[in-house]
């Protein structure tokens, strides 16, 4: 019957959905201790895959097993662990090898197979705007954007960086391709406060010392 009928629905905290007199509101925790080893466990095929990620991860130096508070990080963790078969030593090297590794993980994953793009740039140009993006949304000190927004981002940061592509086309790439931002209908969110921060570093990084 009706009533017996069971609906579960999982969405970001602050929802509309939040406010529905239908639903009980239950707000889910990080992942803790030992947890992501379940989930390397549920999101890969292959059992001796997942028994040496998490030897890595346990015994890694710079301690990335901080980081896998949540579901997507530790999916970002094994896509990564896959097109290096290692884990970097450094918490900085997983993240500079993040943007290259979605980049192009569509593209390596079928021989002959390229996954067309809608802008017309090469890898460390798209790399070059994503971290003009992020250091311009970082300045706005806000979590979530419109379409408005990010469109704006988009086009400032190729415009600083000279490129002469669509906004659009290259804020549909990033989403799609490399799902560092995520959309949800109108609202555009990084994958992870920590994403955008490195990639706001680098940016800075490259800048001269009085800049």
């Amino acid at each position: 019957t009706r009533e017996q009928l069971r609906i579960i629905v999982t969405t970001r905290p602050n929802n509309n959905i939040d406010k529905s007199l239908q639903f009980f509101v239950v707000r889910l925790d990080d992942l803790n201790g030992i947890e992501y080893q379940t989930v390397i466990q549920k999101l890969t095929d292959d059992a001796k895959l997942a028994s040496t990620l998490i030897n890595r991860v346990e015994t890694h130096t710079a301690q990335i097993k901080g980081l896998l508070c949540t579901p997507l990080m530790v999916t970002l963790l094994i896509i990564s662990y896959k097109a290096y078969q290692e884990l970097p030593t450094q918490l900085s090297g997983f993240y500079d090898s993040l943007f290259q590794t979605l980049l192009q993980r569509h593209d390596g994953s079928k021989p002959g197979y390229t996954r067309e793009r809608g802008c017309k740039l090469d890898d460390l140009q798209y790399r070059r705007t994503f971290e003009t993006l992020c250091i311009l949304a970082k300045e706005s000190k806000e979590s979530s954007f419109t379409h408005e927004d990010m469109y704006r981002f988009s086009k400032n940061a190729l415009l600083k960086n000279d490129f002469s592509e669509s906004p659009d086309k290259y804020l549909n790439d990033i989403v799609k391709i490399t799902c560092l931002i995520l959309r949800d209908g109108e609202e555009y969110r990084f994958i992870h406060k920590s994403v955008q921060e490195y990639y706001t570093a680098a940016f800075i990084e490259k800048k001269p010392e009085p800049w």
